[in-house]
């Protein structure tokens, strides 16, 4: 197979790995963390301030999904043209002068443009870097690197529950949009100063591939070509959606509108979100390697189903102090879990097809989730059928997780 000779033509390096690993978790943090999360913890200042309702709020996110999925799409075609590297840091560059810019957006019709580009930033960020994973990082580190760059969210949840009760305290909610595309730009240029010449953003190296990607996306939608495999996957990524983007999207506009609690709680159960996912993607990750993805996929679905229980109950701050654990272990591991049994069990090329289709499903049912979420606040006056569906979908994922094969079973490429 080419596929193989040319995977294999790499010398994988240590520090190479850690290298990729540090910066792209940092983009992942970026990207996703203030990319789509700021948005929903300072949601009801910017509603108090510009005036708009939670329906506009659905309506806005679920564009900011919509571009997500074309955007995945897009990117099993762009990434071998250009390079993966270089789509990578393209999109975190365009993020960091959009969330500059929202802190100067006073209409809706901005906010959910800026908000759109965002959305889209996020997926051409994360689905070109499972194939730089597959080329760049040894199998055998594949679950743990890309359980770390999927917990990077988490840092980026963390920073955001730290600085945005300071900043609507003594500042405006304005200034944290402008603070972290700063941060975002100053981030991208040291990230190009450190890797030039590692070969991450070389286009050359690997354009032989592109018009096989390009074919790749009509291919495997083609009946002949969907295996039950590829559907079940794309059946996990669309319901992570539907129930994990809502979660976090409606979760402190219901602890402060709802339940009444003050900012700084709210940031504070954002931040033990952030805090305990920056260990868990790595940690379960690790323990992936060891027992298979099938398992651990088990394990973080049923901590999703209990963390949403434990928000139904809301009978105190300690119970949405143990959702916010519960929630913080599995969200961040799930988002590595998957993207990590496409690249075990497809070849690079391949997998930035697959995980871009999912990418694409996964978008749908955060669209959906958002929406029914908006409008479920805004017909029935409360957030708690939210969560009362979440808690039913993870129980049906979990299932879904057990009819996929074991992905040492499968894997196409032998590797030391």
């Amino acid at each position: 197979m080419a596929e193989t000779a040319t995977t294999k033509e790499i010398v994988f390096s240590s520090d190479k790995t850690l290298q990729i690993t540090i910066f792209f978790t940092s983009f992942i943090a970026i990207t996703y963390g203030f990319g789509i999360y700021l948005f929903s913890v300072i949601v009801s200042d910017m509603i108090a301030d510009i005036g708009f309702d939670y329906m506009a709020v659905g309506m806005m996110t679920g564009s900011a999904q919509i571009a997500f999925m074309i955007a995945a799409l897009l990117s099993g075609i762009i990434s071998p043209r250009f390079g993966a590297g270089r789509v990578i840091l393209g999109s975190v560059i365009i993020c960091g002068l959009c969330l500059s810019a929202l802190g100067f957006a006073r209409n809706i019709g901005a906010i959910a443009v800026l908000l759109s580009i965002l959305g889209g930033c996020a997926a051409s960020v994360w689905v070109p870097m499972v194939e730089v994973v597959g080329r760049f990082i040894p199998f055998k580190h594949r679950s743990k690197v890309l359980g770390l760059m999927s917990s990077g969210t988490s840092y980026g949840v963390f920073i955001n529950g730290l600085i945005v009760p300071y900043f609507i305290s003594h500042h405006h909610w304005s200034n944290i949009w402008m603070a972290v595309g700063s941060g975002t730009i100053m981030m991208t240029i040291l990230a190009v100063l450190t890797l030039a010449r590692s070969g991450v953003f070389s286009a050359s190296r690997f354009s032989s591939t592109a018009s096989t990607a390009q074919g790749g996306i009509i291919s495997s939608m083609n009946k002949d070509n969907i295996s039950l495999t590829k559907v079940i996957i794309w059946g996990i990524l669309f319901l992570n959606g539907l129930s994990c983007i809502p979660f976090q999207t409606y979760l402190a506009p219901y602890m402060r509108e709802e339940l009444m609690f003050p900012v700084d709680i709210a940031g504070r159960i954002w931040s033990i979100i952030g805090f305990v996912g920056m260990g868990s993607g790595l940690a379960i990750g690790a323990l992936s390697d060891k027992t298979g993805i099938r398992f651990a996929l088990t394990l973080t679905y049923s901590l999703i189903g209990l963390a949403a229980v434990m928000v139904c109950l809301h009978s105190g701050y300690h119970q949405l102090v143990f959702a916010g654990i519960a929630f913080g272990m599995a969200f961040y591991a799930i988002y590595g879990l998957v993207p990590a049994y496409i690249a075990k069990t497809t070849t690079p090329a391949q997998s930035t097809v697959v995980f871009g289709i999912g990418n694409v499903a996964q978008g749908l049912g955060s669209m959906l989730g958002n929406f029914i979420g908006g409008w479920s606040k805004t017909v029935f006056g409360t957030f708690i059928w939210i969560y009362v569906s979440i808690a039913l979908i993870a129980m049906f994922t979990i299932a879904m997780s057990w009819i996929l094969p074991n992905e040492k079973t499968v894997h196409p490429i032998a590797e030391p």
